[in-house]
């Protein structure tokens, strides 16, 4: 299955770097966090077994 969600979160990531404006940045940073708290929850890791 694939995880279109990491592929905006390093979308997010690349315009973060790439911009100047302290408020598009802090805006683009909240939106990683977003992006990053669904992937969590619709994309767990897969869980270890010992």
């Amino acid at each position: 299955m694939t995880n279109p969600l990491r592929r905006a979160a390093e979308t997010l990531q690349n315009e973060i770097e790439s911009t100047v404006d302290p408020r598009r940045k802090r805006s683009l940073s909240l939106a990683l966090g977003s992006t990053y708290a669904a992937q969590s929850k619709f994309y767990p890791p897969p869980r270890l077994t010992t």
